[in-house]
């Protein structure tokens, strides 16, 4: 990672800006500076056409248990007329499900009978899945808790969930195989995933798929961080103290381009060496990069035909 400033630096030093203790005189170059944002947003633009510019957007994944149990509740189950008893050990302060069309969901707990926390009456406009999340407060010594679904006419009731933590209202999790996590609003296009576990490995594998362009879905019982390399759509920049997260090579090439562009009409020849150099290290950049993780295949047989598993190449 480098900021516009270590890079507006940079080209003052291929333009031979600084004094004779080796700082930048900001009254000789300021001229320079105020032109660095524009310059330097187009010099992004140029690099997106070929993919070498990054960002990394990190989720971190800790399941919350359900007190219906584990991997449960993903099933549908049909309501036809005779209520359905969805129950669990413990003290229920929070609940999530997925109905499709009208009916009667009850949240309850146990102690000398059940008790009533909550009743979610869903309308005659609900025609598809639609997910009902809230908070109850449990009653005191309830040793057990429920969902009990009931009404009147067919429905279908999916993802139930009840947990015995004291959420935020609005920080309730969705309960459901596949969690959805919506991209940054820069994303472009994904370039590499990488799982991080909690004992430090590093690896590829099917804890999540993609839907659409921008919408991962990580798997609801995955523990670790999800960290995604991705080609983000440039934003302008504004501000020198912005953060690009580009290789050393990269960052070189904005310095030969904001020298050429700065220099283009006071020293055009300069301007044109320091072109022939950009475009010189904008090549170097194309160039593959390694290879990410694969399996390295053992055609002696040994360790079944794999040897070592996944590696970084």
């Amino acid at each position: 990672m480098i900021t516009a400033e270590q890079i507006f630096d940079r080209a003052m030093d291929l333009m031979d800006k600084r004094n004779k203790t080796g700082a930048i005189d900001p009254t000789k170059t300021l001229r320079y500076k105020v032109r660095t944002p524009s310059i330097l947003t187009q010099w992004q633009t140029e690099m997106s056409k070929q993919g070498d510019l990054y960002n990394t957007f990190e989720i971190s994944n800790t399941p919350v248990t359900n007190l219906l149990g584990m991997i449960s509740g993903f099933d549908i189950q049909e309501f036809k007329g005779t209520d359905l008893y969805f129950e669990g050990q413990g003290q229920a302060k929070a609940y999530y499900f997925e109905i499709d069309n009208p009916g009667v969901v009850y949240i309850e707990d146990y102690t000398s009978g059940w008790n009533t926390l909550a009743t979610i009456t869903v309308p005659d406009t609900v025609t598809s899945f639609t997910a009902y999340k809230g908070l109850v407060t449990p009653t005191s010594g309830a040793t057990k808790s429920r969902i009990r679904a009931s009404g009147t006419y067919y429905y279908r009731i999916i993802n139930r969930a009840l947990y015995d933590i004291p959420f935020q209202s609005d920080r309730i999790p969705d309960y459901k195989p596949w969690v959805k996590h919506q991209m940054p609003d820069d994303f472009k296009s994904v370039d590499q995933i990488i799982n991080e576990y909690p004992d430090r490995q590093y690896q590829k594998d099917s804890t999540f798929k993609w839907e659409g362009r921008k919408d991962l879905y990580i798997n609801y019982y995955y523990v670790g961080k999800v960290r995604i390399v991705y080609k983000p759509i440039p934003v302008p920049i504004t501000d020198l103290t912005q953060i690009l997260e580009v290789d050393d090579i990269t960052a070189e090439t904005a310095a030969y381009f904001l020298s050429a562009h700065l220099l283009l009409v006071e020293d055009p020849a300069s301007a044109s060496f320091f072109n022939e150099r950009f475009i010189e290290l904008k090549a170097e950049t194309s160039l593959k990069q390694p290879a990410s993780i694969q399996d390295i295949v053992d055609i002696y047989g040994m360790n079944g035909g794999v040897y070592g598993g996944d590696y970084y190449c």
